[in-house]
This record gives structure tokens, C-alpha cells and sequence, in this order.
């Protein structure tokens, strides 16, 4: 039963992977059939899709050529994207000093343009490296504009993200107190909306 049930596992994971390459190959055709601002569209799709689906290294080449065509069209907004999507992929490699200066680009940017959606994204990346390097100070820097980004736009479930991340940092540092605090404020925030994912690492982190 045990075979059955990894070999049944090892299936769907593979329809999964096939599907998602189908969707990457689609994409890549498409490229050759489209100039100017709809190429650049179908890089920064492409270069989000394989950053979710874990190849890194093409979404870094996808974000690259999109962030070229950008430049070349003065395109702030896009710009901004594909500077934040070669970030993430660089920090996923964990070539964190390359995704550092090239986050930092994209805060500039989107920073000077009130681009506040991307920013809301750009401070969280940069949290996350800042966190993954113990460099909490500065963690908690970028999380906290990324909470009141959030807040600003008034989802819940978003907030409760940034609230968890902060508490995340403060149990880093040792300061259980503000670390409960912020779990708290990321567990009523979610109860509020009513939503379920996810929600047992908060009840994990409450009972720290």
C-alpha cells in the first residue's frame, strides 16, 4: 500500500511538472511573436513562472532581458518588476550580496515613482535577506515599511504576513514579549478575515 501510495504521489507530481514546463514552453514561443511592450509582458510572466515553479537561473535571465527592454523604453513601472523579480531569484540562489544591490535598485526606483505595490514587495524581499543574515536591525527596518504599506491597503491576510514576519525577528533578538505581541496582532488579523491558511504556524509561534 505504502509503493502504491508513493508511486500514485510520484505520478501527480510529474503531471505537475510537465504541465508547468508546458506553460513556460508557451510562454517561450510566444517571444518570437511578439515585440515592445508585449514582449516585455510575457518576460516578466515568464520570469515570474519559473521563479514560482524554482528555476531560479531563467528567472533571472527572463527579469534581465525584460529589464532591458524597460530601460530602453524608459518604463519605471516595469522596471521596478523586473528588477524586484531578478532580486528574488538571486536571493532564492542564495547569491544574496547580488540580490542586495540589485533589490536596492528597485527600492530607488520605485521609492522616487510612490510605487507602492511594488514596494510593499521590494521591503519584504529585502526583510527576508536581512532576516536570513541575522542583520535584524535592518530587518525590521524593511518590515516595517512593508507593514504599513499593507496597511495602507487594508488586506488582512497581507498584514498578518508582515506582523508574523516582525515577530519572527523579535524571537530572533530575544524579546519574547514584542514577538508575542505582533503573533497575537497576526492571529487576530487572520481570525477577523476568517482565514485558515497557514494559521497553525501562528498557533506554533503563540506558544513559544
Amino acid at each position: 500500500m505504502k509503493t502504491k501510495f508513493l508511486f500514485a504521489l510520484l505520478f501527480f507530481a510529474c503531471r505537475f511538472v510537465l504541465s508547468q514546463d508546458k506553460i513556460s514552453d508557451s510562454l517561450v514561443l510566444r517571444l518570437d511573436q511578439v515585440v515592445g511592450a508585449e514582449k516585455l509582458d510575457v518576460l516578466l510572466h515568464l520570469s515570474r513562472h519559473t521563479n514560482t515553479i524554482g528555476d531560479y537561473q531563467r528567472a533571472i535571465d527572463f527579469a534581465k532581458d525584460a529589464r532591458a527592454i524597460a530601460e530602453k523604453h524608459q518604463d519605471s513601472l516595469n522596471l521596478t518588476a523586473a528588477l524586484r523579480l531578478e532580486g528574488v531569484g538571486l536571493r532564492k540562489l542564495e547569491r544574496l550580496d547580488e540580490s542586495i544591490d540589485v533589490l536596492d535598485e528597485a527600492y530607488g526606483v520605485a521609492k522616487r515613482n510612490n510605487f507602492k505595490s511594488e514596494l510593499k514587495f521590494i521591503t519584504n524581499s529585502l526583510a527576508i535577506i536581512y532576516t536570513n543574515r541575522a542583520q535584524y536591525d535592518k530587518a525590521l527596518e524593511y518590515n516595517f515599511q512593508s507593514l504599513v504599506l499593507r496597511e495602507a491597503e487594508g488586506d488582512l491576510f497581507e498584514v498578518s504576513v508582515a506582523y508574523n514576519n516582525i515577530g519572527f525577528v523579535y524571537y530572533h533578538l530575544r524579546n519574547y514579549s514584542r514577538a508575542l505581541d505582533y503573533y497575537y496582532k497576526a492571529l487576530a488579523a487572520r481570525k477577523k478575515i476568517n482565514d485558515q491558511y497557514d494559521l497553525d504556524k501562528i498557533l506554533i509561534n503563540n506558544k513559544r
